[in-house]
């Protein structure tokens, strides 16, 4: 483990908190859940209840995935590699790839996702961004996304940063 993944839990807690936020309210989580690289598990702590039942949390990061167990038990949360999404077709109505998709073969990933999310699911996808980067990285972000329909963009905003969204489907 990083420093990276060392300091994360703490120094963008908050950040991160309040975008998940933002994102949940414009695409609930429903149904079977994906959680692409959870992280130390900020998602996971948002959502409450029967939700958190029906949720998958995957990271390639084992300390993360231990944490999410420790501190979530009703969450499936196991180690894997995001560009290897092995899950049975169909398997989600909902997958959130939060900040993840910079560090992602997009090909790979994308691939993945079609085989696991259902046919009528969605796929939220975001990207860091700021002011002076948003449209630049919006025009990337599009650009990367492969056999999916965009059925909704947005930016959600936090005091230290931004995230561009999209919300895709299967066309």
């Amino acid at each position: 483990m990083g420093i990276t993944d060392e300091v994360y839990p703490f120094w963008m807690a908050d950040t991160q908190k309040e975008k998940i936020k933002q994102i949940l309210v414009r695409v609930p989580p429903k149904g079977r859940i994906l959680d692409v690289a959870c992280g130390p598990g900020f998602l996971e702590k948002l959502v409450i209840g029967e939700v958190r039942k029906k949720l998958v949390a995957v990271d390639i990061n084992s300390e993360y995935i231990d944490n999410v167990k420790r501190d979530f038990p009703e969450v499936t949360a196991l180690v894997g590699d995001a560009n290897e999404l092995k899950f049975p077709n169909g398997s989600f109505d909902v997958i959130y790839a939060i900040d993840i998709i910079h560090l992602l073969d997009s090909e790979k990933f994308f691939s993945g996702v079609k085989n696991v999310l259902n046919s009528r699911g969605k796929l939220v996808v975001t990207v860091f961004c700021n002011e002076h980067n948003l449209q630049e990285k919006d025009e990337w972000l599009k650009s990367i996304v492969k056999g999916f329909s965009i059925e909704e963009e947005f930016v959600v905003k936090s005091e230290n940063e931004w995230d561009f969204c999209l919300v895709l489907t299967l066309p």
